[in-house]
């Protein structure tokens, strides 16, 4: 229902400008190489990918694709939960979005040691890059 978007997001070191954290999020599911990022060249991975749950069983490779291109170290699932309904009422998975699906393609493709999570709505998550 309109353009599909993703953003790479790099959070810098003040004192260098070093890309401390990277972010890859994405708005939709997408066929390879749409929304994919471009090579850049710096060796630094990405730490976290959001990604989209929603319409992935309307692209043909999604989300293994975009896992096997950006190897991400950890990944909250997004876009999941039927947003039209109230959300005094427990999420619930979009109709027609196979959530167990999704994850048994990712699983299928994850290294075992990546976290990965679907964050309900309203949830906060907190990032902690302190190592990196």
């Amino acid at each position: 229902m309109g353009l599909p978007l993703s953003y790479v997001i790099d959070i810098l070191r003040p004192a260098t400008s070093e890309v401390r954290f990277r972010l890859y999020y994405q708005d939709t599911a997408t066929n390879s190489p749409e929304g994919f990022p471009p090579h850049l060249g710096d060796g630094k991975e990405f730490d976290l990918a959001v990604l989209c749950v929603t319409s992935f069983g309307q692209v043909d490779d999604h989300p293994e694709a975009i896992v096997k291109a950006i190897r991400p170290r950890t990944l909250p699932l997004t876009h999941w939960e039927n947003f039209f309904k109230p959300q005094s009422e427990p999420p619930e998975p979009v109709p027609g979005t196979d959530v167990d699906e999704f994850v048994e393609c990712l699983e299928a493709i994850l290294p075992q040691d990546t976290p990965y999570w679907m964050p309900a709505p309203g949830e906060t998550i907190s990032i902690n890059f302190d190592s990196n």
